[in-house]
């Protein structure tokens, strides 16, 4: 690796950095052989054959009612799909964040500072970011959460310790 500042990368990026991923992948090999002009007279015979089964499937159910079935299923009226930057549920429901990032998670901790983000010392007090994964343990009669945080971003986390 170059002399290269990587202050300002995410982890994701600082990784893809030192272990750069190939030119052609196992994916990229097995598309190519699919694409070739035997390969590609298959995929076409068989997503034919797939429509048409699934043009007299459709024949055969009324969509809207299957719809209405899988919504009676669930104890609450579904929401539309929405793109703003509002949480959205379902009518008599509510919502609540349970830990945001950068909060504390000890008493003797300073919430994060917007601008100067948090000191190194208490960058590990804090309930961190790029959370993709949690899962819910019942632990005696205890419910336990355990969250993964995937990497964080230097620069916006400790852009004061760099």
């Amino acid at each position: 690796m170059t002399d290269t500042n990587t202050n300002h990368l995410s982890w994701d990026e600082w990784d893809e950095l030192q272990n750069p991923p190939p030119a052609v992948t196992d994916f990229d090999r097995v598309v190519e052989r699919a694409i070739s002009r035997r390969g590609f007279l298959g995929v076409l015979a068989m997503g034919s054959a797939a429509v048409a089964m699934g043009s007299v499937g459709n024949l055969m159910n009324s969509t809207s009612a299957q719809a209405q079935e899988a919504a009676s299923r669930f104890p609450f009226k579904p929401i539309a799909i929405a793109t703003d930057t509002t949480i959205h549920v379902p009518e008599g429901y509510s919502w609540r964040p349970l830990a945001k990032w950068g909060q504390p998670l000890f008493s003797n901790v300073a919430d994060i500072d917007p601008v100067n983000g948090v000191s190194l010392e208490a960058s590990d007090k804090v309930f961190g970011e790029n959370t993709d994964g949690m899962e819910s343990f019942l632990i005696g009669t205890h419910q336990v959460i355990a969250v993964n945080h995937e990497y964080v971003n230097n620069e916006t986390n400790l852009p004061n310790n760099e």
